[in-house]
């Protein structure tokens, strides 16, 4: 009787262990990284990458990216050249809750930043003392909240909608110059700090890995 009850008692210990770390692996959020694209009125278009697991992600995403070196435009008395550069990129960490089978309420934060510039340069035929360059730059920072969903369609693909509202600076800047002539010339600049309550809805589709 006494080895039936030490038998029990270990088979009953031997359950209750096995019980213990299936429900600590299932308990264990997947890996993932998801690879996409996301759009702005189908007009704002950005490559995305997310990287954790199925609860919380980082989240980086390239935007704006632009290279023009050599954009020549050709007129009666002048020729004039385009070099311009753009790019954008933003850092953040998104958490997800699940509210049903396969769909997640998202939320989190970004930080964003974005340089962009542009030379035109003119060319006189006729009097090379005139020639000049046109130069424009822009530069943005901004913090903002995210706030979405998120429908796992299946073990490769997902796709998402997300609110972005958050406050952002930006400085403008301007100025002229002639080549030939140093002390010719000027430059401006003006900065502003605005609220950014109403962009659109991005949307998203990412394959997962």
């Amino acid at each position: 009787m006494k080895n039936k009850m030490i038998l029990a008692g270990a088979l009953a210990l031997a359950l209750s262990t096995t019980t213990f770390a299936q429900t600590t692996e299932d308990d264990t959020p997947t890996r993932v990284v998801e690879l996409g694209a996301q759009t702005n009125n189908l007009s704002d278009y950005r490559a995305v990458i997310r990287f954790g697991n199925e609860r919380s992600v980082w989240r980086i995403s390239a935007f704006n990216f632009a290279i023009n070196t050599g954009e020549t435009v050709q007129n009666t008395n002048y020729e004039m050249n385009v070099e311009s550069y753009a790019f954008g990129l933003s850092l953040g960490k998104e958490w997800r809750t699940e509210m049903m089978e396969n769909l997640y309420f998202r939320y989190g934060a970004d930080l964003a930043g974005f340089y962009s510039t542009e030379t035109r340069s003119y060319t006189y035929v006729d009097d090379p003392t005139q020639d000049s360059n046109n130069l424009y730059g822009r530069i943005s920072a901004s913090a903002n909240a995210v706030f979405g969903a998120l429908y796992v369609v299946n073990d490769q693909w997902v796709f998402g909608a997300e609110f972005t509202p958050g406050l952002s600076w930006t400085q403008n800047s301007y100025g002229w110059e002639r080549p030939n002539d140093p002390t010719a010339g000027y430059s401006n600049s003006s900065s502003s700090l605005s609220g950014n309550l109403n962009q659109s809805i991005g949307i998203s589709a990412a394959f997962r890995f």
